[in-house]
């Protein structure tokens, strides 16, 4: 089991570190990717009560004590989300340093989000995206029955 509050913790020295370094070369120093993604679906899955599976999954993060598989996204800042596919439940989280904890974006079935993000078509490196308002929207248009809930 984790520790929740060393996490957060390394998180906001990590964002620290990177202001420090981008005032020192002057340009824009964000984490992104595993620095950000791997604690995040830490979290993640510690407050919706999700098994991680092994990293470096392709499509899925995660899977419920029901056996479904679910695709974890987490961002700070980001705008956009990069999707992998629609099976499955995805789970998108904003990691909110400040306060520490994490803002449901969405929780729910793949498939709507991964449609939307087909229509859209995928950017130059051929990933598949959806805005953070979009993923927002609809999960308030989801019914609360299917939506994904924290753990008590």
């Amino acid at each position: 089991m984790a520790d929740v509050s060393r996490i957060w913790a390394l998180l906001s020295q990590l964002y620290r570190i990177t202001d420090e370094l981008a005032v020192e070369c002057g340009r824009p120093c964000t984490p992104s990717g595993f620095c950000v993604g791997t604690p995040g679906e830490i979290l993640v899955a510690e407050t919706y009560g999700l098994t991680l599976l092994t990293g470096n999954s392709k499509e899925f993060d995660a899977s419920t004590s029901d056996g479904e598989m679910v695709q974890i996204r987490t961002t700070m800042a980001g705008r956009i989300v990069p999707l992998y596919g629609g099976n499955g439940l995805l789970l998108v989280v904003k990691l909110d340093l400040r306060r520490k904890r994490l803002d449901l974006v969405y929780g729910g079935p793949a498939l709507r989000p991964w449609q939307l993000a087909q229509e859209k078509g995928p950017n130059h490196r051929g990933v598949h995206s959806l805005a953070i308002g979009t993923l927002s929207k609809l999960h308030a248009e989801q019914p609360q029955a299917i939506r994904l809930k924290p753990v008590a």
